[in-house]
């Protein structure tokens, strides 16, 4: 029976419910700009839901006064088993079932006086039945406590789950760090203990685990040379099977084909998109089995157990191709998915957690107006249930929709982006933000919600955004055809793709934004194309390239490195040429720059850089810098706080939405 037809039903989780969210007011569009800044810098409630083995309990990972915590439920009665709870500078990483009463939790930890995370290394083990949870592996290994992450972690053995090897009672088989590079082991759930240790052909293999559990194939993607190769492990070692002759992406997976052989994920065609061969095909170099000529295939839904029984296709709007599977059990998720997509349509599908019987499934729900919510389905029963959104604040507010579009480059490209209309009652008429997105050589922007673009329409502004060549998404030709183009080609293309809009569905008026990357694009767009926009905004960004191959953590490493010499040339006369802050007087518009402390991917010094730069040319940006804060705002509050900053300073410049809002220069705080 087809999920369309099945029973709805709401099941809210009342232990958990946050006082106030469940008869939220509509949202008014005027509302004071501190209000919508705070509503919008909130940070997700709910984080995961997943099921247990055996169907019978629900592990709900969220929010809890500011610390984090896991809760267990009786599926069928939804009534709380245990609370674990963690303390305020653990964070919850990735959550597996490894048993009907446990789970291994990859933590990560707040250091000391910062207001982001990082990975702690350790793999820890908590209980359903309130038993105390204990580290397995890592800096805190037999210590039994969920707390106390206190300071750096040691270079120690970490770990990460590889598969939970349901045939291996009490053992499961784990991905190790060291300082000296990853490997892989099976370690015994009771004490700890590891078995099997072996080290890898490289320190960044991503393993691919075989029907029987065992790790056959390692991928690697070679940061000084950007080339793939394919290991596997014999008898005798790892030999390398394939070495690609250029530039190029490819990873075996942990899933095979009808055929027993396992597949890969890999570039195909003239555009290079990702795509799905047989790995004997792959070798020999024939055909995928699924390809798209222009969206990269993001992934597959599939395990060892299953095979692949379906593949997420965007394009841009969520898709998915189910292949032929002679599984019955990967028949059955994929039918069950393919049905939640018919009832959920332009939605991306994720399940969280399905039992061994493939009876109950946990699916995670979303799309550009909705950040996820978590659903239940028994198929058994043909019903479906809600669970718990992950923002359920926003339930009962309007939001924006994104609209994919697409445009030619002058020089014959077509490229693509989204437009997110403001929240008014003419919108063609608004003025817009142009916001570009960081990377910039794999990152892509996406049908997924954004949280700044929503606060952005809500307070009366168009989004465009725009995936110009060097973003992910479309292939490794299109990633390469971005190198040393940082700040041109890869600017007139964000500006080319704005003026396709202007006079169709937006005006002219319009400022350029972006973090990171992003940040480099929207200030180099102020120096090449002057007039094109009315300010610029920037944040966590880099603005010197001179700088960047010195400071920051990417030029720590032979690979970062590499990279840097790689997508942008070791000319240094180009280097300062393309540079925003050695072109600060070709700026005539007025800029915002923001920036944390504690930023080690883009220093703060970038932006202290760029705004030395302006003011010796004879104009005062305004700046935000903010306390304990890393490359991009952890801090609900701090993140509400720029916000307010930014859309006043968008407001100052933006005369339609300053009077939409009625703003001065006063009523925006944090600003100096």
């Amino acid at each position: 029976m087809r999920l369309s037809e099945a029973t709805i039903m709401t099941c809210i989780l009342l232990s958990l419910a946050l006082p106030g969210t469940a008869n939220a007011q509509r949202a008014q569009t005027l509302e004071p700009l501190s209000e919508t800044a705070a509503f919008f810098a909130k940070r997700p409630f709910v984080h995961n839901i997943s099921i247990s083995p055996d169907g019978s309990k629900l592990m709900v990972a969220a929010d809890s006064d500011g610390d984090q915590t896991i809760t267990f439920l009786d599926a069928d009665s939804m009534e709380a088993i245990h609370v674990v709870e963690f303390d305020n500078r653990w964070r919850l990483g990735g959550t597996a079932w490894v048993s009907n009463n446990a789970l291994v939790v990859s933590p990560y930890y707040q250091p000391m006086r910062r207001n982001f995370s990082v990975p702690s290394g350790n793999l820890s083990l908590v209980y359903a039945n309130g038993r105390q949870p204990k580290v397995l592996v890592g800096p805190l290994a037999g210590i039994n406590r969920t707390g106390a992450l206190a300071g750096r972690p040691e270079n120690r053995l970490g770990a990460i789950l590889l598969d939970p090897l349901r045939e291996k009672k009490d053992w499961i088989l784990v991905q190790t760090f060291d300082g000296n590079g990853t490997g892989f082991a099976e370690l015994q759930l009771r004490s700890g203990r590891l078995r099997n240790k072996t080290r890898g052909p490289s320190r960044f293999c991503r393993f691919a685990v075989d029907s029987n559990g065992q790790v056959r194939f390692c991928s690697v993607q070679d940061l000084k040379t950007d080339l793939a190769t394919i290991y596997e492990l014999s008898d005798s070692g790892w030999n390398a099977i394939h070495v690609s002759g250029k530039p190029a992406r490819a990873r075996v997976l942990s899933a095979s084909g009808d055929d027993g052989l396992p597949l890969v994920l890999a570039d195909a065609g003239k555009a290079g998109t990702s795509s799905l061969f047989s790995l004997a095909s792959y070798l020999k170099g024939g055909d995928p089995l699924f390809s798209d000529p222009v969206f990269d295939f993001w992934g597959i839904k599939g395990s060892r157990n299953t095979g692949v029984w379906a593949i997420s296709n965007p394009n841009p709007i969520p898709g998915f191709i189910y292949p032929e599977n002679g599984n019955p059990s990967g028949r059955i998720l994929a039918g069950v998915h393919r049905s939640l997509a018919d009832a959920f349509p332009s939605h991306f599908i994720d399940f969280t957690g399905v039992d061994t019987a493939y009876e109950k499934f946990i699916a995670r729900v979303s799309s550009d107006t909705s950040p996820g919510r978590f659903l239940l389905f028994d198929r058994k029963k043909n019903e479906l249930r809600q669970l718990a959104d992950r923002m359920p604040w926003l339930a009962e507010r309007p939001l924006a929709n994104k609209a994919p579009f697409t445009f030619r480059t002058g020089d014959g490209l077509t490229l693509h982006g989204f437009l997110t209309r403001a929240f008014t009652d003419a919108p063609e008429r608004s003025p817009s933000i142009v916001l570009v997105h960081g990377g910039p050589h794999g990152p892509f922007d996406t049908f997924h919600y954004e949280r700044e673009i929503q606060f952005l329409a809500a307070i009366g502004l168009n989004v465009v955004q725009v995936n110009f060549r060097g973003s992910g998404g479309f292939g490794q030709a299109f990633i390469e055809s971005g190198y040393r183009e940082w700040s041109r080609l890869m600017v007139d293309d964000v500006i080319a793709g704005f003026r396709s809009l202007v006079g169709k569905e937006i005006g002219k008026d319009a400022c350029i934004y972006g973090a990171s990357y992003g940040a480099f694009n929207a200030l180099s767009a102020a120096f090449r194309a002057p007039d094109a926009f009315v300010c610029a905004a920037g944040h966590v960004g880099v603005y010197s390239l001179p700088e960047m191959f010195r400071g920051g953590d990417i030029p720590e490493t032979e690979e970062g490195l590499a990279y840097l010499k790689r997508v942008l040339g070791e000319d240094v006369s180009v280097h300062r040429a393309d540079s925003p802050a050695f072109n600060a007087g070709k700026i005539k518009m007025p800029v915002f720059l923001s920036a944390g402390s504690d930023d080690v991917r883009a220093p703060q010094k970038q932006t202290k850089i760029m705004a030395a730069a302006l003011k010796a040319a004879g104009k005062r940006p305004t700046e935000m810098y903010i306390d304990r804060e890393g490359h991009g705002f952890a801090s609900a509050e701090n993140e509400a706080e720029r916000l307010v900053a930014l859309g006043g300073f968008f407001a100052d410049h933006l005369s339609t939405t300053a009077r939409q809002h009625n703003l001065r220069s006063g009523d925006v705080p944090g600003r100096h």
